[in-house]
């Protein structure tokens, strides 16, 4: 005799679609909020933190300096300025 074991819950039967819109709501919400906090230092605030001579190149490449957990967008725009610089010596 062979014993079939199930745990958890089954599969909804009735209104799956309206669970699947509600989880992807919620992904979205998620998304929308990170996005958000990653960006929360704007350009001017940027502008303002960093050396004038250095505003144009920002302008340049504001786009694709982004926050992270341990480093705001000014102090990510000034290490690739440091990069950049250490590169042209």
């Amino acid at each position: 005799m062979i014993l079939v074991y199930r745990y958890g819950i089954a599969a909804p039967h009735e209104g799956a679609d309206l669970v699947e819109a509600q989880l992807r709501a919620a992904h979205e919400y998620h998304c929308a909020l990170a996005r958000i906090e990653r960006q929360a230092e704007s350009d001017d605030e940027v502008r303002s933190n960093i050396p004038p001579e250095l505003v144009a190149l920002f302008e340049r490449v504001k786009r694709g300096i982004k926050a992270s957990p341990r480093m705001s967008r000014t102090e990510a725009f000034l290490q690739l300025g440091t990069f950049c610089s250490l590169r042209l010596i």
